[in-house]
């Protein structure tokens, strides 16, 4: 056994999307990369490596991704780049070994016919929570990556999707997306669902006695930075402002937010408010944030009026509670529209 991350101990369960997260340098990637190159080069079955943006693509990802694994393990190749491409000449001719797609791509890419893509990865898929904004589509983003997976598919079945992450934020748009709806696990568990698998990966032990002599691995011990990068745990593990909303409390107003729409509720026992995803829909007081929430039965504001007035007021107070994790990775933006 070696001493990094085995991508061959998930290939048997035979899911199409795997998620991996864990704490940074044990490998992820670089396996995951050496065995796309080797099935492209053994196989003749390309893979697309997903960015999120044309930017990102432009700036010549595709080979900085890949560079340090084809010198390393295949020192015998020449491989060559361009922003779309990654490919090596057989007898002159030229044989692609892997593409670079970007999420913002997906409607250019109903019209591309790619049969011989038989993987994808998207590399730290996952954000850091000062970096939510950077998803593209807010929580939506997932829908992006599903459009291109079923582009390049087209319900065959073929291709698996590898999805890396560091342990940044557990509650994001891709586990909470429901076609994925992924549970939390325990550290160094695997779970699998109907066509998804997600493992929380660990360091092996003689990868972690080896980590233990770097004296940077030391230095940030105890640390925040420590934390997540050594220990693989995620920043937002242990949230504050949760509760379970009281049985008399009462249904004030809603909000409707990123397509969902989010109950606000008042123990007037203790004077805390709630944010659930239970409402009650007799209760016609809406709020849209945005324009794209706004429809024919709610009121758009932003935070002007007396009801999202008292709501921030609450918050300001530590008198605001989320009802789950879920709920508050969900609504929070709402909650910083409306401050």
């Amino acid at each position: 056994m070696g001493k990094y991350w085995d991508i061959y101990k998930i290939l048997p369960y035979q899911r199409r999307f795997n998620f991996i997260n864990g704490e940074r340098s044990i490998g992820k990637t670089y396996t995951t990369q050496k065995f796309l190159i080797k099935q492209a080069l053994e196989k003749d079955r390309e893979f697309s490596y997903i960015v999120r943006t044309q930017k990102e693509k432009e700036g010549g990802i595709l080979k900085r991704a890949f560079g340090k694994v084809t010198e390393q393990e295949y020192p015998a190749e020449e491989f060559f780049y361009n922003n779309d491409e990654m490919f090596v000449e057989k007898n002159g001719k030229k044989k692609v070994v892997g593409r670079c797609h970007a999420l913002t791509e997906a409607v250019k890419l109903k019209k591309t016919p790619l049969n011989n893509i038989y993987y994808m990865l998207f590399d730290e898929y996952m954000l850091e929570l000062s970096a939510q904004t950077m998803y593209i589509h807010g929580w939506k983003e997932p829908d992006l990556l599903l459009s291109i997976y079923h582009s390049f598919d087209r319900d065959e079945d073929r291709i698996i999707c590898f999805l890396l992450g560091n342990n940044t934020t557990f509650y994001n748009p891709y586990h909470m997306h429901p076609a994925f709806n992924i549970p939390i696990i325990k550290k160094g568990e695997l779970w699998t669902g109907k066509n998804v698998l997600f493992q929380w990966a660990t360091a092996t032990d003689e990868l972690k006695e080896e980590k233990k002599k770097s004296l940077f691995q030391q230095m940030i011990e105890g640390s925040d930075y420590g934390a997540y990068a050594v220990n693989g745990q995620y920043s937002d593990s242990e949230i504050d402002f949760i509760e379970t909303r009281p049985a008399g409390a009462n249904h004030l107003f809603s909000i409707r937010y990123n397509g969902m729409i989010f109950g606000v509720w008042l123990s007037r026992l203790t004077g805390t408010m709630y944010i659930d995803s239970k409402y009650d829909p007799s209760n016609g007081l809406i709020f849209a944030l945005n324009y794209k929430d706004q429809n024919e039965k709610s009121i758009m504001d932003k935070g002007s009026n007396f009801y999202l007035k008292y709501l921030a007021n609450n918050f300001k107070k530590g008198k605001l509670k989320f009802v789950s994790p879920e709920v508050k990775a969900l609504s929070e933006g709402a909650i910083k529209i409306i401050l």
